[in-house]
């Protein structure tokens, strides 16, 4: 009795030990991927902003941003936030889908190369660099070595408890055997542990471990490796509910994939065991090398044969999930999907800049209507004035609640500026249609009370609306692609408004001292009109010179 007591407590010791090690290790991929992001920010974003419709470089564009961010799902669910934002189109999101899985086996890959013994080396360096550091880009090194180190630590850890698992006939022959002669239920168990632990990239560590101590044969672990892939896609699936039509087929892209790859190795099974057996003692390649190379043979073969039939994965997903709303027909003004913020605070920001790119253009809108109403006189334009104003006012409400949220989340030194600059951009866009709103207004008093402005005192606000309207252009521009010859332009057309405004005023004096014709409400707000179309200019020059201090 106390012989099997004895057992007992050594089989929970090892069983505590495992769990340990495995929390070790998720801590280490944890911290890992976050610092990863961090140090990889720009690059990121750099590499997301040049994406391409062409499928090949959207694979290369995932790959490297899973290499550089080392989670697959943090790729996917940034694409499908991307999608439902509407900066990125579903032909898009399926390349960048494919290169995620095969940016995902290098976790895999270096956690083959066993270098475990090394571990506690890892976290001592890592652990003195992240405390010790003076400069932040110090202390992420010292915190990604510190996770490369937990990594292995916590591998190495599980491993020496499993080991046990391996003598014991519940594993060794009931387990073990059950998943070696049943294909569907390793695939069944992969899913389930992705599903339960959230990462890929976790269960794959896992796998090399338990098939590096002998708990698993090979012909049990390859369909338990397969699975982990679908269970991987529950990410995209969780990071579309809720989003549009577009996210959710974005989604349904990645589970068809991984799918689809699983059948066709389930079906060539027996070929693909004797290839990974055979490159294993062909390469005299390690356990968990050897399980790494299957995993990265499974997703670069997958992605070679379905990347040809990326419009056909496209058109079977636009089947499957159909648009009964229309979505489709209906261009959205500007969706800003937080979720981003937590995949990429830098490439949230870079969202909100294309936003407010958006609300811009609405600006100009209500500039080119006002103008409009105010030589046709037709009242149904300034009911759609008014409803671009509150589009205008929703827009910005929306942006700088987006950019509250990202201020909880380090930025690069070039991203935090562009970050506070947008606030203050924010102000002088909302601040134009609410000038733009104030013309209007004047104009509506002048033809309540059957007043006319003078031919000349119109031409006069007409010369400015022309200035207006390539001020406001170039400010669009500059938004959107900043430009020293843009901010010498802008330089020039904001003295040539004030000199315009001075002349235009002048004018006015002078017609009210030789008693031109011009009735008594036209001749009250006329100033007021002027002043508020010179703050239009003030406006976008305000934008302009902030825009300078990035040069």
């Amino acid at each position: 009795m106390g012989t099997f007591i004895s057992q007992a407590q050594a089989v929970n010791f090892n069983g505590l030990q495992a769990l340990a090690g495995l929390a070790i290790f998720l801590f280490g991929i944890k911290v890992m991927g976050d610092t990863l992001k961090v140090l990889a920010g720009n690059r990121m974003k750099q590499l997301i902003d040049r994406y391409t419709t062409n499928p090949v470089m959207g694979v290369i564009v995932g790959a490297t941003v899973t290499g550089l961010i080392q989670s697959s799902s943090g790729t996917t669910a940034l694409t499908i936030s991307l999608v439902r934002s509407g900066i990125m189109n579903l032909k898009q999101a399926v390349g960048i889908i494919m290169g995620a899985n095969i940016g995902t086996t290098i976790t895999a890959i270096l956690i083959g190369f066993h270098l475990s013994a090394y571990a506690p080396y890892f976290l001592i360096v890592g652990a003195f660099m992240a405390m010790m550091a003076k400069k932040p880009r110090t202390e992420n090194y010292g915190m990604l070595l510190l996770g490369f180190g937990a990594l292995f630590f916590g591998l190495s850890t599980m491993g020496d408890s499993l080991k046990v698992l391996a003598d014991m006939p519940l594993f060794k022959e009931d387990l073990a055997v059950s998943l070696a002669n049943n294909k569907f239920a390793g695939v069944g168990l992969g899913m389930c542990m992705t599903l339960l632990i959230q990462s890929s990239s976790a269960t794959i560590g896992i796998l090399q471990t338990l098939y590096s101590e002998g708990v698993l044969s090979l012909h049990g672990a390859l369909p338990i490796l397969f699975g982990d892939n679908i269970g991987t896609t529950i990410t995209a699936v969780l990071a579309a509910v809720g989003g549009s039509i577009a996210a959710k087929r974005a989604a349904a892209a990645h589970v068809c994939f991984n799918l689809i790859g699983t059948i066709i190795f389930l079906i060539i099974f027996p070929l693909f065991y004797q290839y990974i057996d055979w490159i294993g003692h062909t390469l005299n390649l390690n356990k968990m090398m050897q399980i790494a190379f299957a995993h990265a043979s499974f997703n670069v073969t997958t992605t070679i044969v379905l990347l040809p039939f990326a419009g056909g994965l496209v058109f079977l997903v636009t089947k499957l999930i159909r648009d009964t709303n229309h979505e489709d027909e209906v261009k959205t003004s500007v969706v800003l999907d937080k979720k981003i913020i937590e995949e990429s605070p830098e490439v949230a920001v870079s969202v909100a800049y294309k936003a407010t790119i958006e609300m811009a253009q609405i600006c100009e809108k209500m500039i080119v209507q006002t103008r409009k109403y105010i030589n046709t006189k037709d009242y149904n334009l300034v009911s759609k004035i008014r409803g671009y104003e509150d589009i205008v006012n929703d827009i910005n409400d929306r942006i700088a609640d987006y950019l509250v949220e990202i201020v909880a989340y380090p930025l690069p030194e070039k991203d935090a500026t562009l970050h506070s600059n947008l606030f203050y951009t924010l102000k002088d866009l909302e601040r134009i249609g609410d000038q733009c709103i104030n013309v209007v207004k004047y104009f509506d008093t002048i033809y309540d009370a059957k007043e006319e402005l003078t031919p000349m005192a119109l031409d006069e606000l007409m010369r400015m609306f022309d200035l207006l309207d390539s001020i406001m252009k170039n400010t669009i521009s500059l938004i959107n692609n900043p430009s020293r010859d843009l901010i010498n332009t802008m330089d020039l057309e904001e003295e040539q408004l004030d000199d315009l405004e001075i002349v235009v005023k002048n004018g006015y004096i002078e017609r009210v001292k030789n008693k031109e014709p011009m009735g008594a409400t036209a001749t009250t707000v006329f100033i007021d009109i002027v002043s508020d179309l010179e703050r239009i200019g003030d406006h976008c020059y305000n934008i302009c010179t902030r825009t300078k201090k990035l040069f």
